[in-house]
């Protein structure tokens, strides 16, 4: 009876599933992850990842639920590398750097390829191969591909994000990703502002709105103290 309860336990150790890992990152917060087979990745700020303690499998699959992550995958033929994201969209790579990023509640998804090659399926449809410097954006109801610069893929990692002459809509969605923070033009003026600066991770957000404003000889207005949203004149 001993080594029938014994042998119970041993067997279900060995098939019970295991709980899956799961990184969270903070506003302004950048954290680079080794996975079991060595890849590595770079979890943007405001992101959320979800990994198997070991690859078993015929395949290793992670989960990028929300945000932004840069990929440098370890070359493993006989097991492909798989990343999927609640829109049931799968990026499927063998060995290959590339950057995705997903918005849970818009349902979309960015695929932007650096080094190697990546495919692209919804289900049992492929919807595009990416060489690099190539990119695709898709929702559930379209796709559109685009070309991008391959060297400048992933530059974000390095805990620094360089604008040069960016619009005020690329801006405002730099800090809205990295820091949480809505910005908002009060005018025409302020919308047709342009931004040559380096927004750096860990750093004060509301520090770096006023860093911004003076830019173009603005004033921010916050909402209060401790919102995320401010209105910049």
């Amino acid at each position: 009876a001993v080594l029938i309860i014994m042998g119970i336990i041993f067997f279900s150790r060995k098939t019970a599933p295991e709980t899956p890992l799961t990184w969270q990152t903070g506003n302004g917060e950048l954290k680079e992850i080794i996975l079991p087979d060595s890849s590595r990745i770079w979890l943007d700020a405001r992101s959320v990842l979800s990994y198997p303690a070991a690859f078993d499998g015929e395949q290793r699959k992670v989960l990028l639920l929300h945000g932004q992550a840069f990929f440098a995958v370890s070359p493993d033929t006989r097991r492909p590398f798989i990343v999927e994201s609640r829109q049931g969209i799968q990026t499927r790579v063998l060995g290959t750097s590339f950057s995705l990023r997903t918005d849970s509640i818009e349902a979309q998804i960015q695929v932007a390829v650096k080094t190697g090659k990546v495919r692209i399926d919804r289900g049992n449809e492929t919807i595009a191969t990416l060489l690099p410097g190539e990119q695709l954006s898709c929702n559930l109801s379209s796709a559109q591909l685009s070309r991008v610069n391959a060297a400048a893929i992933g530059e974000w990692t390095s805990g620094e994000v360089r604008l040069a002459q960016a619009d005020f809509a690329t801006m405002a969605a730099a800090m809205r990703r990295m820091y949480g923070i809505n910005i908002a033009a009060g005018n025409a003026g302020a919308r047709q502002n342009q931004y040559s600066l380096t927004l750096r991770y860990g750093k004060d957000p509301q520090r770096l709105v006023e860093v911004i404003s003076a830019i173009n000889g603005n004033r921010c207005e916050w909402k209060d103290r401790d919102s995320t949203s401010v209105i910049i004149h």
